[in-house]
């Protein structure tokens, strides 16, 4: 799978995406990228320890699967950007962050798409 591809494809996918980065389950980061011209607001380190707390967090969700079914994605809201993190397969997740978007439910239908497509 070509990782550098589909993060390209996503960065494209709208103007308040910010940053994006595959992870494995893990939490070790595969692949990033960043909108040109935006200064990053996580270090790496910082970045690496929200990634590990991600990768934990989906670990729990797949205990609770055969009960709640499989996760789709997490939206979360911050202060001075949203996240989403989403599956790509059993493997991998990737994980967007954006500073705002008018339709949110579009929002993860594209990027959905641009998942799958993969």
């Amino acid at each position: 799978m070509d990782f550098k591809l589909l993060l390209d494809k996503i960065i494209k996918l709208d103007q308040h995406i910010r940053f994006a980065l595959i992870f494995d389950s893990l939490g070790k980061i595969i692949e990033k990228d960043q909108r040109s011209g935006l200064s990053l607001i996580l270090d790496g380190v910082e970045t690496e320890n929200m990634i590990r707390e991600a990768s934990s967090s989906w670990h729990l969700r797949k205990e609770y699967a055969p009960k709640l079914g499989k996760g789709q994605y997490t939206f979360t809201v911050y202060d001075n950007l949203n996240r989403i993190t989403m599956p790509v397969d059993e493997n991998y997740f990737i994980l967007v962050s954006h500073d705002g978007v008018d339709d949110i439910s579009q929002f993860v239908k594209n990027l959905q798409k641009t998942v799958e497509s993969k």
